[in-house]
C-alpha cells in the first residue's frame, strides 16, 4: 500500500525545469527535411512478364496525361491505385524523410517542388505517378511545441527516482536487501 501511494502521487514538474531540460537536449527534438507526397501505384511484380510491364506502364502514362491535362490526382489515386493503403486517401503517404520511402520515390519527391507531378517512375513495386504536396525543411520545434513531452518524460524520470529511493529507504530501514 505504501508503494502504491509513491506511486499514484505525480510528481510537480517546473517552467525552469522543462526549459533546463530542452536546452541539454536540443539535438533530441530536431526534425529534419521532409516532404509529403501522393502517389498512384500500378503494380508489376519482380518476376512479371514483358507483356504486363508494359500494360502497367501504359497506363501509367495516360493516367499521367489525364493528370496533366488538369484531372484531380486524389480522385485519380482512388480510381487506379493498386496500393490500397493509401488509395482512399487519394495516394496520400503522409510525410517522410530522406530514410523513409523507395529510394527512386524518395530522390524524386526531394528534387520536386510542392505541385509537381513526376512519373512514370519505376520501382520494385511496379509503376508510381508522385505528387509532391508538401516540404518542411530541417528544425528545431520551440520549447513551447515540446513542452508537454518534456513534462510526461520528466514525470515519468522523477516518478522512478522516488520509488528507487523509497525502496532503498526501506530496505535499509528494515535491514533488508533490495526490493
Amino acid at each position: 500500500a505504501y508503494i502504491k501511494k509513491i506511486m499514484t502521487q505525480k510528481p510537480e514538474v517546473s517552467q525552469k525545469e522543462i526549459l533546463e531540460y530542452y536546452q541539454d537536449h536540443a539535438p533530441r527534438f530536431a526534425l529534419p527535411e521532409r516532404v509529403r507526397a501522393s502517389h498512384i501505384l500500378f503494380r508489376v511484380g519482380s518476376k512479371a512478364e514483358l507483356d504486363q510491364v508494359n500494360k502497367a506502364k501504359s497506363l501509367c502514362e495516360t493516367v499521367k496525361r489525364r493528370i496533366d491535362q488538369g484531372e484531380d490526382f486524389a480522385a485519380l489515386a482512388r480510381q487506379f491505385s493498386q496500393d490500397t493503403g493509401t488509395r482512399e486517401q487519394g495516394g496520400d503517404l503522409g510525410f517522410f524523410d530522406r530514410n523513409t520511402k523507395i529510394k527512386i520515390l524518395t530522390d524524386t519527391a526531394f528534387a520536386m517542388e510542392p505541385g509537381q507531378v513526376a512519373g512514370p517512375l519505376r520501382s520494385s513495386l511496379g509503376y508510381h505517378i508522385l505528387k509532391l504536396t508538401q516540404k518542411q525543411i530541417a528544425h528545431t520545434p520551440g520549447v513551447q511545441k515540446v513542452q508537454e513531452k518534456i513534462r510526461a518524460e520528466l514525470i515519468q524520470k522523477k516518478s522512478l527516482d522516488t520509488i528507487k529511493n523509497k525502496k532503498g529507504e526501506l530496505a535499509a530501514k528494515w535491514g533488508v536487501g533490495k526490493f
